[in-house]
C-alpha cells in the first residue's frame, strides 16, 4: 500500500462517479493482465517472492479491510482477525506477511473467486457511502487524519497499478 501515488498528477477524484471511473479503469487493467497468465505463471514468484496469486490475495486482502474497517466501522483486530495487543505492535509488512501466510496455500480458482467476490461487495459498500462522507477524515482509528477518500484510493486504484508493473513483469519472464 503505501502513499498516494496519482496517475499523471489526476489528484484526488471531484465525485463519487470520477472514483468509480478510476477504480474501474484500473480493475480492468489488473484484470486484463491475468487474464493473460498461464497457471504457472500465476503461481510463479515474481521479484519479492510473491507470485501474481500471492499479490492478488494480497489485494483482496486490503479491499476487504477497506469495505469492512473503513466503510463500515468494525475494528480492526476484528477484520484482521487478531489480537488487538498483538495489532497494535504489527506494522504494515508484519500485516501483509501474516495475510500472506494464511493465504500462500489457496489455490488459484480460490484466490481469483474471492478477489471478484471482493471487489464486487466493495463496489455496493462504496455505492452506499456518500461523497461528502469520503471527503471527511476516517472515523475509525485512522491515525492520519486524512479524508476517508484516501484509503480507498490506496486500497484500490492506487494499489491495483502498484502491483500491476510485477505482474506483467512476471507474465513477460
Amino acid at each position: 500500500m503505501g502513499e498516494i501515488k496519482p496517475v499523471e498528477n489526476e489528484g484526488l477524484p471531484k465525485s463519487k462517479e470520477e472514483l468509480l471511473s478510476r477504480i474501474n479503469r484500473d480493475w480492468s487493467a489488473l484484470l486484463e493482465a491475468i487474464e493473460k497468465l498461464s497457471h504457472d505463471q500465476m503461481i510463479k514468484a515474481g521479484p519479492g517472492g510473491w507470485s501474481p496469486k500471492d499479490i492478488l490475495a494480497h489485494i483482496s486482502f486490503w479491499e476487504r479491510y477497506l469495505l469492512f474497517h473503513h466503510l463500515q466501522g468494525k475494528p480492526s483486530h476484528e477484520v484482521l482477525r487478531v489480537d488487538k495487543g498483538i495489532l497494535e505492535q504489527f506494522d504494515e509488512n508484519q500485516i501483509n506477511a501474516l495475510f500472506y501466510e494464511r493465504s500462500r496455500n489457496n489455490s488459484v480458482s480460490y484466490t481469483l473467486e474471492d478477489l471478484h467476490q471482493t471487489h464486487a461487495e466493495l463496489l455496493t459498500g462504496l455505492e452506499a457511502v456518500g461523497f461528502d462522507v469520503l471527503e471527511k477524515p476516517g472515523i475509525y482509528d485512522d491515525r492520519t487524519k486524512l479524508p476517508l477518500i484516501n484509503s480507498v484510493m490506496s486500497n484500490t486504484c492506487d494499489h491495483y497499478r502498484e502491483h500491476l508493473k510485477t505482474i506483467q513483469e512476471i507474465a513477460e519472464s
